[in-house]
């Protein structure tokens, strides 16, 4: 799965993959618990966070239609199964972490696609899911071209529909330094922009939302 990157929130051009990464590999830890395992990413891009969180010491699979981003997956050693999730062979009840980059905004099933991540779990493994904060302002002028928009509250709902339990739903501005920190290069946005992104953080919390839930112990 790889999203067009002309119809995606304006956030996935900004962010820095490899710092990322890095602070999130931390993160992740201290909101799971979990220091090193089995994670599966879908819509693994070129692979940048996988390579990453390999340098960490887990076993990182990803999965991504694209050809060409399967070969830079490869080329950083990151092992990559070119396709659709629903159509890539994936062992059941495997990972420690499933996560699920921007598919939920770009398949026409949402809910097939986190019953996908649910039975790839582990008992008691981890959903991480970023996706398209539907109730923030407008980032990109054809935002409408997203198949669908999540609030904080449908998106966990959501997740408790498919099988997962507790956790919950953050909502980082742009510039937020674990999930969203600014790109260090000429791309890094003006600083209008940035002084807008920071005044409308007040009412709104940007483009992303990031949500963690868990797979029960008995299902």
């Amino acid at each position: 799965m790889h999203p067009n990157p002309k119809t995606q929130p304006a956030f996935t051009m900004w962010i820095d993959p490899h710092k990322a990464a890095a602070r999130q590999h931390g993160e992740i830890a201290r909101l799971t618990g979990l220091g090193q395992g089995r994670m599966l990413e879908i819509g693994c891009g070129e692979g940048e966070y996988l390579a990453v969180m390999q340098e960490k010491n887990w076993e990182a699979l990803g999965i991504e239609a694209d050809a060409g981003s399967v070969a830079a997956c490869m080329s950083k050693n990151v092992l990559a199964l070119q396709g659709c999730y629903a159509e890539v062979g994936v062992a059941r009840a495997s990972f420690d972490i499933v996560r699920i980059r921007g598919g939920l905004v770009s398949t026409p099933n949402p809910m097939e696609l986190l019953q996908f991540a649910f039975d790839s779990l582990r008992p008691t493994g981890y959903l991480i899911a970023e996706t398209w904060n539907g109730s923030g302002l407008p980032c990109r002028p054809h935002r409408d071209s997203l198949l669908h928009r999540y609030t904080k509250t449908s998106l966990h709902a959501m997740a408790l529909q498919a099988g997962f339990e507790g956790g919950g739903v953050i909502a980082p501005a742009l510039g937020d330094p674990v999930w969203a920190p600014w790109i260090q290069t000429a791309r890094r946005p003006a600083l209008w922009r940035r002084w807008l992104d920071h005044s409308a953080a007040v009412f709104d919390r940007g483009s992303l939302l990031v949500l963690f839930s868990q797979r029960p112990p008995q299902r």
